[in-house]
């Protein structure tokens, strides 16, 4: 669907409107306008697979020096830290998964 004829379908769903539900049409614009932006870098970074950490288990993104639980990453895209117990076994702060080093 072309913007232009997404432009008159909104015109006529605004013509039948009473004037006091013109700003839901307003809404409406203005989301479709920012869904057709690129997206933000914050989105570009946290869209792409992140690398595993074979000493810990837990997902490490490029220049960041944290460790984060894949378990949140891979269910709600969430950037979660994770807390170190000991040498071999960090935490999640979230959901309270224990990860521990990939066996090899």
């Amino acid at each position: 669907m072309t913007s232009d004829a997404l432009e008159k379908i909104i015109q006529q769903i605004e013509d039948t409107l009473p004037d006091t539900d013109k700003q839901l049409v307003t809404a409406l614009r203005n989301e479709i306008a920012r869904a057709g932006r690129p997206q933000n870098k914050q989105d570009k970074v946290t869209s792409h697979h992140p690398d595993i950490d074979a000493n810990s288990g837990c997902y490490r993104f490029d220049a960041d020096p944290n460790l984060y639980c894949p378990h949140c990453f891979d269910h709600a895209q969430k950037r979660v830290a994770t807390q170190r117990i000991n040498r071999q076994l960090r935490v999640c702060t979230q959901c309270r998964a224990s990860l521990k080093p990939v066996k090899k």
